[in-house]
């Protein structure tokens, strides 16, 4: 295990990376996650463990993004809470359409949010061997998992 700070997106991203992602909207999988792949036993025990930790991060996360959105938004008629990030303005195009400009709302929360998620946060990551990843054909590329969890290649695995 290695400690490692880890700006708050980086923690997002790489929990996708792990567990893989889906598009809420469409359904469509973003990522597959390397947890979906054939790994060793002993490696997928230390990724799920590392998986918990960081949906855990998430979950934090994810409840103060929804506390921004509610102090930034605007309750609709279903009392639904929701920033829209555009909204028209009085103007009028050449179409006789609404122009539409950005939400100073949308502005406000979004550089709130950013700000929480370059923070930092120390996490205990475990290291992996190239070695145990070799055999894993996929069209996904796990670019924090290479950065931040494969143990330095020895000289005989770069031959």
């Amino acid at each position: 295990m290695k400690n490692q700070s880890l700006k708050l997106f980086e923690l997002l991203n790489l929990e996708a990376e792990l567990a893989g992602a889906t598009n809420n909207q469409t359904g469509e999988k973003i990522i597959e996650g390397l947890l979906n792949q054939k790994l060793p036993v002993v490696t997928k025990y230390y990724l799920n463990a590392l998986v918990e930790s960081l949906a855990a991060e998430k979950k934090v996360i994810d409840s103060l993004r929804d506390e921004l959105i509610k102090k930034h938004g605007t309750e609709d008629e279903n009392g639904n809470v929701g920033i829209s990030m555009v909204i028209e303005t009085k103007k009028i195009d050449d179409n006789g359409e609404p122009v539409k400009d950005i939400n100073p709302a949308y502005i406000a929360f979004n550089d709130e949010y950013g700000e929480l998620l370059n923070q930092e946060k120390e996490i205990k990551l475990p290291q992996i061997q190239l070695s145990n990843l070799d055999k894993i054909e996929t069209k996904d590329n796990y670019v924090l998992v290479f950065k931040y969890l494969i143990d330095e290649p020895s000289v005989e695995e770069v031959k």
